[in-house]
């Protein structure tokens, strides 16, 4: 018997299976492209065949303290994918969804989310194009409760049925609801800035430096067909992250190769750059 569908996230259904135990998310693994730079060539940092292109980011130059940031970043994003932004400290992970969602100026380059150019829009303009930051520590309002931080999300106003509908989605913010933000922990008050972030049905979540806790959830968003990029450390990510995920390996302010994480993962020269600086490969 076929999987039953179940509701989630704003009316988006997803099958479940009764095979596959619920921390595993099983993604559409289509056909795609992983082409490592070579002497005088550019990563080729597309979408997969088969799947339209949601974001496209072009030559994408920021500058922090007069030193380069991001040196002509490429990188195209697929519509209800995931993908992981890697790389080492400094190697501009965080500054690209920071650039993305215009919360740094761009020198050079252009953003285009759904044949919608970005690259003059305000964040909050942004925002309502479809785009979502969440930042290391969620961005929510410490002195107010988890109940009153989610009312201050984007859908506030659509009120019948909001709180089941935010606990359904989000159990594990049930049993903080009455609790001052400010006394959660940093993952906690990720999930909470995740939580608000969907009540506006985002298009595209930006997800900087993703908290253990906020697992089960990006399970609930990725099985809905919601499209996620995340900025991660060292190579953890790689190894935790479900089939069908895609990586991009950033370095010096730039896409030096873009692919399926699990290609990534059976190249040794191209993991020792999610690695510090020094340091020999152990397996």
């Amino acid at each position: 018997m076929p999987p039953e569908p179940r509701r989630l996230f704003g009316g988006a259904t997803v099958a479940t299976s009764v095979d596959a135990p619920r921390d595993m998310l099983v993604l559409g693994t289509g056909p795609s492209r992983a082409v490592a730079a070579g002497p005088g060539r550019r990563p080729d940092a597309s979408a997969p065949r088969g799947r339209a292109a949601l974001l496209r980011a072009e030559g994408l130059g920021v500058e922090v303290d007069g030193l380069p940031a991001l040196d002509g970043l490429d990188l195209e994003l697929a519509e209800g994918t995931t993908t992981l932004l890697l790389g080492r400290e400094g190697a501009g992970r965080g500054c690209a969804l920071r650039a993305i969602m215009g919360l740094v100026p761009l020198r050079a380059g252009r953003i285009d989310l759904a044949g919608l150019d970005l690259t003059g829009l305000a964040p909050a303009a942004r925002a309502r194009a479809g785009l979502a930051w969440i930042p290391a520590d969620g961005g929510v309002f410490g002195g107010l409760s988890v109940a009153q931080n989610l009312r201050l999300g984007p859908g506030r106003r659509r009120s019948r049925g909001r709180r089941d509908r935010l606990v359904a989605d989000f159990p594990e913010l049930a049993e903080y609801w009455h609790r001052p933000a400010a006394l959660l922990g940093r993952g906690q008050r990720q999930l909470l800035g995740l939580a608000r972030a969907a009540e506006g049905m985002p298009r595209l979540y930006l997800i900087d430096a993703p908290a253990p806790e906020l697992g089960g959830a990006l399970a609930r968003l990725q099985a809905a067909g919601t499209t996620i990029v995340m900025s991660a450390e060292g190579c953890g990510p790689v190894r935790a992250a479900p089939p069908g995920t895609r990586a991009a390996l950033i370095e010096a302010g730039r896409c030096l190769w873009c692919g399926p994480a699990a290609t990534l993962l059976q190249s040794p020269a191209l993991m020792q750059h999610l690695r510090p600086a020094g340091t020999e490969e152990t397996g």
